[in-house]
């Protein structure tokens, strides 16, 4: 009777072998491309800065000018114009939120430090254009609130209210969120950072108080953007927790 073939104690080790091969290959490969897209992204902001500074001052401008011309045409022809209130208001306040966690990440990144060779080229990118996204944030928060809070209460009045709105505690958050983002917004210009010197760092740290509010305004409307601005709430925290430990580890290795 002939004997079975023993099977290949050699053959079963190589195929993990080529499996981690495989896997380490396609990991390099995609890092790579991943270093790649980011630096060639970090570039093509970085060259044509002009113009799209030009773009954010447009969009900017537009939504002032929409803002107004969805008010005034309001104040005549309420009806006319309140689809577009209750369909955009609210989207206007999740673009908001969106812009408001871009300009958070900068400071995130240079406070963890992981992996920089990734992160760096992300975060530099954001900064080059934190202020305009940081404007044009705070214009879209205020016609949000506009449009959400004061236009449909005056509109229920004809515009000729007994006083202000009754609010909501989620209202409560968002208007002084809006008035911790105020003098923000309005110093954000070369002039306001020049003038104030170091108290305009310290200024704009009111963002850090303003997060909070936004997470309480999105929180008490049970919204899932709630979920997205709680994690940049807890990133915050631990990026400040790894700063602190790292400023005073090089403190104790001098001393």
């Amino acid at each position: 009777m002939a004997r079975s073939a023993k099977p290949s104690i050699r053959g079963f080790k190589s195929r993990p072998r080529l499996k981690i091969f495989i896997h380490e290959t396609f990991s390099v490969l995609t890092y790579t491309n991943s270093m790649q897209l980011l630096l060639k992204t970090q570039q093509f902001l970085a060259k044509n800065r002009q113009m799209i500074t030009t773009l954010f001052i447009t969009f900017e401008l537009a939504v002032i000018i929409g803002w107004f011309l969805i008010y005034f045409t309001a104040l005549t022809d309420y009806p006319s114009v309140v689809g577009i209130i209750f369909k955009y208001g609210k989207k206007l306040g999740e673009i908001s939120l969106i812009l408001y966690c871009l300009t958070l990440i900068p400071g995130i990144i240079s406070r963890l430090q992981w992996l920089p060779s990734l992160t760096r080229p992300i975060g530099s990118s954001i900064m080059i254009y934190r202020r305009h996204i940081g404007i044009l944030m705070f214009l879209l928060a205020f016609v949000h609130m506009t449009f959400t809070t004061f236009l449909p209460y005056y509109a229920l009045f004809e515009f000729n209210p007994p006083g202000f709105p009754p609010f909501a505690t989620h209202q409560v958050a968002s208007l002084i969120t809006m008035a911790l983002l105020f003098p923000m917004w309005l110093t954000s210009n070369d002039y306001s950072q020049k003038k104030l010197g170091k108290w305009w760092k310290r200024l704009h740290r009111l963002t850090y108080l303003a997060m909070f509010g936004i997470f309480g305004h999105v929180a008490l409307q049970t919204s899932k953007w709630a979920v997205v601005i709680g994690v940049f709430v807890l990133l915050e925290a631990i990026s400040w927790f790894v700063y602190w430990r790292r400023e005073a580890a090089k403190k104790a290795a001098v001393i």
